[in-house]
């Protein structure tokens, strides 16, 4: 099974800073994408601290990838909370989103917290394959308002779970096996509250250079503001 990956991060037309991070690691199979919370250098270093932590699993026991996954976020949560508590900085002021994948032979292991996303793309269409953890996915799941509410909702950049937040956080754990032909979608919401599922099945599935596919997702989703900084990662499975 070969592993093909392609990264890009974009500061967007509206921010002044990039508080996104990105991991593309095709060799060890590593793969991540943060959002930080907090403006600025706070954000920033948050971002950076989670993709970190997940960059160093290259060297980790590859036996166990769900719980040597699972360490590393918390290592990382404990950073970020323990830097925020120093900085004397308000709740919600420093955090990151962080979603990770790790591809060991056929099968991936995701982790993930907050609600930057990972999908599964393939012949038959594209699934979300990470939670939402923020208000707006609380209620969906929940059956109180609707996908089409949710989009518009009042408070739908409000968040419920991420790193730095607490000093215990709940995380998303999940394995599945690939098969060739399989892609995998990491992104933060500057490119999927622009670009729905529906035109990231069809830009992605309809490219064979998922090079060409990535610069496409991230100029539609500028093409439509780039109001916030917008970051994927593109892996195809051959």
């Amino acid at each position: 099974m070969e592993i093909h990956a392609v990264a890009y991060s974009h500061i967007g037309k509206v921010r002044k800073n990039n508080e996104d991070a990105v991991l593309c690691d095709e060799q060890n199979g590593l793969f991540a994408v943060a959002d930080g919370i907090g403006g600025q250098e706070n954000g920033e270093i948050a971002s950076a601290a989670a993709v970190y932590a997940v960059k160093k699993l290259a060297g980790a026991d590859a036996d166990n990838p769900s719980d040597s996954m699972r360490e590393a976020f918390y290592a990382a949560n404990s950073q970020i909370y323990g830097v925020g508590a120093g900085k004397k900085i308000t709740k919600m002021t420093m955090g990151t989103t962080l979603t990770a994948v790790w591809i060991v032979g056929d099968k991936l292991y995701l982790t993930h917290i907050g609600d930057s996303r990972a999908y599964l793309i393939t012949s038959k269409g594209i699934k979300q394959i990470s939670e939402d953890h923020s208000l707006v996915g609380e209620l969906l799941r929940q059956g109180q308002i609707t996908e089409e509410q949710a989009k518009t909702h009042p408070r739908k950049n409000m968040l419920l779970r991420a790193l730095g937040q607490e000093a215990v956080v709940e995380l998303q754990q999940l394995d599945m096996p690939l098969k060739s032909g399989d892609s995998i979608l990491l992104c933060t919401d500057g490119l999927f509250n622009l670009v729905p599922d529906d035109e990231l099945f069809a830009i992605i599935y309809s490219h064979k250079e998922i090079q060409s596919a990535i610069d496409d997702l991230v100029d539609l989703a500028l093409k439509r503001g780039g109001y916030d900084n917008i970051s994927a990662c593109l892996i195809s499975i051959k």
